[in-house]
């Protein structure tokens, strides 16, 4: 199994890793919309703060005729709809810096899920995109990234996790380091760490490759 899940990584950076979605804004509140014929509403409010850089929106989500009342905080003002579990459910991403709180619906409790934390990531055009995509509909596995750069080394980390009920489960990540050459970003190593806890805050490094070509991935996998 570890095998297969470091394939599958290696697989998301080689052959490519923008799984920008499709994504309808919400531009004004309070916004009124309906799925699975539910309505919701979704309120926004502005946190001000002594430091202005300090200040924040937080989002209230709530069902029409229903208690249901979902809280998102810490959020940068943006918020859109992307189904981003591939069930054809919209959900609801409110992004904060490099991520994404999103809200999963459930079509069975006709509610929203807060799932926890994602990856975003800019397009050509500077706007945040969730990089989530679904690899292994099977063992219910999905992966996403994210990039930064420091100095001159350029750093990219891709996770794999499962979402199970609904909630994020991480299981694996992989940093690859590229050093800027003549010719532009050469790998200089990729390191592959394992979480060792249920909430995926511990990790351990199980492996360490100093560079990856497509032709030595295929022969891995053999």
């Amino acid at each position: 199994m570890k095998k297969r899940f470091i394939f599958l990584l290696l697989l998301m950076i080689v052959c490519g890793n923008v799984f920008s979605q499709t994504r309808k804004e919400i531009d004004s509140f309070p916004y009124i919309f309906a799925v699975n014929n539910n309505q919701f509403r979704i309120k926004q409010i502005h946190i001000e703060a002594t430091d202005s850089t300090n200040s924040y929106y937080k989002f209230i989500v709530t069902k029409y005729n229903s208690d249901f009342r979902d809280t998102i905080e810490y959020a940068d003002g943006q918020a859109w709809f992307n189904d981003v579990n591939n069930d054809s459910f919209p959900d609801i991403v409110f992004s904060f810096k490099d991520e994404a709180y999103i809200s999963l619906f459930n079509p069975v409790k006709n509610t929203f899920v807060n799932s926890g934390p994602f990856h975003l990531n800019l397009d050509s055009a500077d706007n945040f995109f969730v990089s989530i995509k679904q690899i292994d509909k099977k063992n219910n596995l999905y992966c996403d990234y994210i990039e930064a750069t420091l100095r001159r080394n350029y750093s990219s980390r891709s996770y794999l996790f499962q979402i199970i009920n609904y909630e994020r489960k991480n299981l694996m990540y992989m940093d690859i380091e590229r050093e800027y050459a003549n010719d532009g970003y050469e790998t200089t190593g990729t390191l592959i760490y394992k979480y060792n806890s249920i909430d995926g805050t511990d990790d351990k490094l199980i492996e360490t490759i100093n560079s990856i070509n497509k032709s030595d991935l295929i022969k891995s996998n053999n």
